[in-house]
């Protein structure tokens, strides 16, 4: 970071000192200004103004006030104001490998609280007994470090301080809850991530609905009791999944078996209902939330074809009708296959198949295109829900190869219209 202009009252601070120290790459830079609350905005300004030619914007009404930009290159630069010196400053951070100070050359390290030792014994520990009193979604992030940081673990002080203090989780506000858990959901440790959580009693502050299947057994084929069993899902979400559908297989593999709680037969619909309330409180945005929704009522549809006759009308059923989520229904009933006791060979025989079959779908687009809404209007079916019924049955037929041109397809609708007009 080339700076022309350097005051003597700016300094670096937070994760961007530990990165440095921890010799990693600093992707976000957090400045503290140690400047009179009135002159705060103004000095602010000028720094971002000369470095960075652009003047930066407050971030909400908090206290002390931050100053935000964000480059082209998507990082972002903080600046925020400093409380009283540094020991008092440091005092109010999280974390006390969080709360080492430099000059904007790391030339001169100020270290109030020992961070440094900590660093090196990699140990994340809170900076005074008030940390999580005055911010609660520090019991999240001190886990979420554990994932961002390789071999920290949590104090023996600062894990007591969670268990003693796990309850203040719900006074924090659902969109800063979901932002860090889905934080979580973004590293290759989710699973022991969420095992700590577990472990903490945290995720049952967030998910108290998840309670009901905390210990719940399961049937002969099933290796771990039912939370146990959705939490082991998460260790099979590949590197190479978007950042999006990482959170969607999380959410799904926590959510999809709760309704086992109270009826594993048919814990589908229950389960639905319980993760339609979770993911309403956490505000999930409407695309996700039905994407999510519809995989979990449908999760385990694979796993009741693989335990008949596989019969290739039935997959194609499962494509046409579900087409949105098939890839997603088919990798979490991989994921989800290696949770369980036994051969797992005719779920993923049943999986490989869909994958052929989707392909296939995928060339009678260009016939699907020739029939619409339009097409029907002209032809003389009334406006209204059996336009909707005409296409769906008209698409299928083609999939299923018994419409196989465009003469095929008008001729099949010539014989739906007069049997309407019949009746």
């Amino acid at each position: 970071m080339n700076l022309k202009y350097i005051p003597e009252n700016i300094f670096l601070v937070g994760g961007t000192v530990r990165d440095f120290l921890l010799e990693k790459k600093i992707n976000d830079f957090d400045f503290v200004l140690k400047t009179h609350e009135n002159d705060f905005q103004d000095d602010a300004s000028k720094f971002l103004k000369k470095n960075f030619n652009k003047t930066g914007f407050l971030i909400g009404k908090v206290y002390p006030p931050t100053m935000r930009v964000v480059l082209r290159t998507g990082e972002h630069i903080d600046i925020t104001l400093m409380i009283g010196d540094f020991r008092e400053d440091a005092l109010r951070r999280d974390f006390t490998i969080n709360a080492i100070y430099s000059d904007l050359n790391f030339k001169r390290i100020i270290d109030p609280l020992n961070g440094k030792h900590d660093i090196v014994n990699k140990k994340i520990r809170i900076t005074s007994d008030k940390s999580f009193s005055d911010d609660p979604l520090r019991l999240l992030r001190a886990v979420r470090f554990l994932g961002q940081l390789d071999d920290f673990t949590i104090s023996k002080d600062t894990y007591n301080q969670i268990l003693n203090n796990k309850k203040l989780i719900i006074k924090v506000s659902v969109e800063r809850i979901r932002e860090e858990l889905e934080k979580i959901f973004l590293t290759e440790k989710r699973f022991i991530l969420l095992k700590h959580l577990q472990k903490t009693g945290l995720l049952f502050e967030i998910f108290p609905e998840m309670k009901l299947i905390n210990g719940l057994e399961q049937k002969k084929f099933h290796k771990y009791d039912t939370l146990n069993h959705s939490l082991n899902i998460l260790k099979y979400i590949k590197d190479n999944f978007s950042n999006e559908d990482k959170i969607i297989y999380s959410y799904v593999a926590l959510f999809h078996d709760l309704g086992k709680s109270e009826d594993s037969c048919t814990h589908m619909k229950h389960s639905v209902e319980l993760a339609k309330k979770i993911l309403s409180r956490l505000k999930i945005p409407k695309r996700l939330y039905r994407t999510i929704l519809d995989i979990i009522e449908n999760h385990m549809r694979i796993l009741q074809i693989s335990l008949n006759k596989i019969k290739e009308n039935t997959l194609k059923k499962l494509i046409f009708y579900h087409y949105d989520i098939i890839d997603y229904l088919i990798n979490f009933a991989i994921m989800e296959s290696y949770t369980k006791y036994g051969d797992n060979s005719k779920i993923l025989e049943v999986c490989n198949r869909l994958k052929v079959l989707k392909k296939y779908y995928e060339t009678k687009k260009e016939l699907f295109e020739t029939v619409s809404g339009k097409n029907l209007l002209k032809l003389g079916i009334e406006q209204g829900s059996i336009i909707g019924e005409i296409l769906t049955e008209i698409k299928y037929q083609i999939f299923r190869d018994d419409l196989k041109n465009q003469e095929d397809i008008f001729k099949r609708l010539d014989e739906i219209i007069k049997q309407k007009r019949v009746f």
